[in-house]
């Protein structure tokens, strides 16, 4: 379920999306004073990585989501990602529960969130390596 207020009164809203994203689009006026505007979501996921600059002079070594693509029942997402070879990567997952299945990472916890573990394999002769990440949902929250 999906509800959205203003100052406590519920607004109107859209609910857009595409492969790769969805958003809730909202438009409302700015009243003088404070505004609080609220988007209450339900069975939401997300994911974040840190990027670091690398050293002055040195090739990336970071991670790359190169594309994120739903499937159309929204129940499996398809990640190709990039890195450098032999690296490691973390992920942190935003309501780990709605995952049913990964498969090219591995999901665990860490202090205090989900992760989502990627590993380049090494390779002797490309510096970089392309991979397909897919992750499964559960179709309604999973019991418990």
């Amino acid at each position: 379920m999906l509800k959205v207020d203003l100052n406590g009164k519920p607004i109107s809203f859209k609910f857009e999306s595409n492969n790769s994203d969805q958003h809730v689009v909202v438009e409302f006026p700015i009243k003088p004073g404070k505004n609080i505007l609220r988007i209450r979501l339900q069975n939401e996921f997300g994911l974040s990585e840190q990027s670091f600059l690398p050293a002055l002079g040195r090739a990336s070594g970071g991670l790359r989501i190169l594309s994120k693509t739903w499937s159309p029942a929204r129940d499996q997402l398809t990640m190709e990602v990039s890195g450098a070879t032999g690296g490691e990567y973390e992920l942190k997952i935003w309501n780990a529960g709605l995952i049913r299945e990964v498969q090219g990472a591995e999901s665990g916890r860490k202090a205090g969130w989900q992760t989502l573990w990627i590993r380049i394999p090494p390779s002797r002769t490309e510096p970089y390596h392309h991979m397909k990440i897919v992750i499964r949902f559960w179709r309604k929250v999973p019991p418990g």
